[in-house]
């Protein structure tokens, strides 16, 4: 794993905590995994994106990937997806929520569009949104029992950033309930659950902890009261077995404790703030999904979108005077999309988790690593190169 040290205002740090023990930091760290410094994460993503909004830039990011001859118009179709994007974040941020979700979606549809380029090389040959919403009835209490229908796979939005850009998840024609994809958002997990006490969440947080070398993590068994018992939930978690062992629980039932397989797949995902979560798949048709964080806001926001440009006589009253709390889950889940869904489209574009921390740079101790492991390995964990006359005294 190559531990990058960059002292810079927006440069990558890893390690960078004083009195902290490196290489159990090495360990905990997965091997696609950028921290990055900064005051403002919203700015310095947008501005880390905006680098493509440049046909030279995108360019030579197609040739590294062995996009080799590519068409100018396809270049200047990514330069246009990024720079309306920006656009249409940026005015959704400073609009009232009579009409922000719509600008959010139309952004996010854009910042999708141009992800799926760089990463297939080809312009996708998108005709329809892939999801209709579905009409309410007047069993419909609440926005979120709204439903979503994915559509038209071979020509819809949907299914199409699904194959690029989510693992092929085949989302199929079942409809899913906005209660269902809020529920499935990491950073609105506290919010959801109490505005909606009866709902399932689709996100169980986990506790990573190490214990002289060992790594293991950890999941308090109160999240899991919405489910009637824990074996329930570990058989919807899609690749668990293949990344854990069979769960321990502790004394009690205080911990549910998960030990990783060697060589076991990385499962999860995470919030803004790096929590992880494992993510609880949605069974649809007898089949197990599991869309990823990305996918579910873009569902999302088609969905408010939609309902604040062709539903005014529901969107409207919502928005003037909802009196049970649910307008506070709507406003969270745009916001939640403002920070976070470019931050995701990041990661794609450089195939590695981006994650933004607001904190001054501090000393890095390696005493302890240097008398545990000696120099050899501190050059190893590290993977400092120094020129062959300097010692390590010397560093």
């Amino acid at each position: 794993m190559k531990i990058l040290i960059i002292h810079s205002i927006n440069g990558t740090i890893i390690g960078h905590r004083e009195n902290t023990d490196l290489y159990g930091a090495l360990v905990r760290m997965p091997s696609n995994f950028r921290l990055m410094r900064t005051e403002n994460p919203k700015i310095e993503q947008w501005k880390l994106l905006g680098q493509y909004a440049y046909p030279t830039n995108i360019r030579k990011y197609l040739n590294d990937r062995g996009f080799n001859n590519v068409d100018n118009r396809l270049i200047e179709f990514i330069v246009g997806c990024v720079r309306q994007s920006e656009a249409y974040f940026t005015a959704a941020e400073n609009s009232p929520l009579d009409i922000s979700p719509l600008l959010s979606y139309y952004g996010t549809v854009n910042l999708l569009a141009a992800a799926y380029v760089m990463v297939t090389g080809c312009k996708p040959e998108i005709k329809t949104h892939g999801m209709r919403l579905l009409p309410l009835d007047d069993k419909d209490t609440k926005i979120a029992d709204a439903k979503v229908k994915p559509i038209n796979p071979q020509y819809g939005a949907l299914q199409l950033f699904c194959n690029a850009l989510s693992g092929n998840c085949q989302m199929g024609g079942v409809p899913w309930t906005v209660e269902e994809i809020l529920g499935s958002i990491p950073d609105l997990k506290k919010i959801f659950e109490s505005c909606y006490p009866n709902a399932i969440t689709y996100t169980i947080p986990v506790e990573t902890l190490r214990k002289q070398r060992v790594i293991f993590e950890r999941i308090d068994p109160k999240e899991l009261a919405r489910y009637n018992k824990p074996e329930d939930v570990f058989k919807i978690i899609i690749g668990l077995s293949s990344a854990y062992l069979e769960p321990q629980y502790s004394g009690q039932m205080e911990y549910i404790v998960l030990h990783r397989k060697i060589g076991g797949n990385e499962i999860g995902i995470y919030s803004i703030f790096g929590q992880k979560y494992l993510q609880v798949a949605h069974l649809k048709n007898n089949k197990l999904l599991n869309p990823s964080d990305l996918i579910v806001m873009f569902m999302g926001l088609f969905a408010f979108g939609y309902l604040s440009r062709y539903y005014p006589e529901i969107w409207n009253p919502f928005v003037r005077s909802d009196e049970t709390g649910e307008k506070l889950v709507v406003e969270g889940f745009l916001q939640i999309c403002q920070r976070y869904l470019p931050n995701l489209v990041l990661g794609l574009i450089y195939g590695e988790r981006v994650q933004f921390i607001n904190e001054s740079e501090k000393i890095l101790d390696i005493s302890s690593l240097e008398k545990t492991h000696g120099p050899s390995r501190l050059y190893e964990a590290l993977e400092v190169r120094l020129p062959d006359s300097e010692t390590l005294d010397e560093y």
